[in-house]
């Protein structure tokens, strides 16, 4: 018990040395606190977890048990402990979360990554930090970093959606996207959104030359192969002149993307289409005409997410000119 006792107030010496700035281990809780530590000694499985649960739940004499609870065997420990961490440090739980980013389990690290986004404001270190995760080897890993970075939001519905729509809907006019000329990139680290790959002027040296209407692995057989996740698709195409007569609504219509999209026009955002795994057979329209050149020269974007499978903008896009 001495040589326990020993080892936690040399680790409490090594935060102060820091500057982390640890509690006293003299408590009205320090009885409890050696009990439980006792227990995480002597236990295993279940009342092991147990007992670190309870441990957990106690103040700041605890302090230095969670942070030597980072680095547990047990998953499910190192997970609350971090868990608990924000809470218990407050920003000065950052550096532990940087070198959590590093956990083999990936049910850890995105225990960690949950924690950095709940911090406001973001600081740049916050934010390196999110930027890392999201190139995290695990797929939700990313794809929770990611969504630290969206701010893409647009509140319309295409009135072949809308419910009270009860007008018949005419096709004044179509023109069919070209299914060559594309360009294809994947994004394995979903930082495209980050680094505004939806930009007009953006430097496409590196992207690929592609084609719309197959599989990007049947595309790209070679470059690209059976890739699960992001990828962008970029076109430049000539809208037609403006329709002489009224109409409702301009959209690019999609007869089926494989299997969540997102839509930017001259770098603006349109739109998306995210129904999960469940959308990738189904057609649907992003409104473009608010943001359409007609008559001119006008950059698409396109942001494809293929959770398994075959993935990409396989059937057919075109600009329908509806009433």
């Amino acid at each position: 018990m001495m040589k326990k006792r020993c080892k936690l107030l040399v680790f409490i010496s090594l935060l102060l040395i820091l500057g982390i700035g640890a509690p006293s281990c003299i408590s009205a809780d320090s009885q409890l606190l050696g009990q439980l530590q006792d227990q995480l000694q002597s236990s295993s499985g279940l009342p092991r977890r147990q007992a670190a649960r309870k441990l957990l739940e106690l103040g700041p004499e605890a302090t230095a048990t969670v942070l030597i609870l980072l680095g547990d065997a047990d998953t499910v420990i190192r997970r609350n402990a971090y868990r608990s961490l924000r809470q218990r440090l407050d920003f000065e739980a950052i550096p532990f979360y940087k070198k959590g980013l590093q956990d083999e389990s990936p049910l850890v690290r995105m225990v960690i990554v949950e924690e950095l986004m709940a911090y406001q404001p973001r600081s740049q270190e916050l934010m390196a930090l999110l930027r890392q995760a999201a190139g995290d080897p695990d797929n939700e890993v990313r794809k929770l970093a990611a969504g630290a970075f969206w701010s893409f939001h647009r509140d319309y519905l295409p009135i072949r959606k809308r419910p009270n729509w009860d007008h018949a809907i005419e096709i004044l006019q179509r023109q069919a996207l070209p299914l060559d000329t594309w360009l294809f990139r994947p994004d394995p680290g979903r930082i495209g959104h980050m680094e505004e790959w939806f930009a007009p002027q953006l430097d496409t040296s590196s992207w690929y030359a592609s084609v719309i209407g197959k599989w990007w692995h049947q595309a790209l057989p070679e470059k690209v192969g059976h890739f699960e996740g992001v990828a962008w698709y970029r076109l430049e195409f000539t809208a037609p002149t403006a329709p002489n007569e009224e109409f409702n609504e301009a959209v690019l219509h999609f007869a089926a993307v494989d299997e969540s999209t997102w839509v930017w026009v001259n770098g603006h955002y349109a739109g998306e289409h995210d129904l999960g795994t469940s959308g990738w057979d189904a057609p649907f329209d992003i409104e473009v005409g608010s943001f359409l050149r007609w008559g001119e020269k006008n950059q698409l974007s396109i942001r494809v997410l293929n959770a398994s499978g075959a993935g990409g903008i396989y059937k057919p896009v075109e600009l329908q000119i509806l009433k």
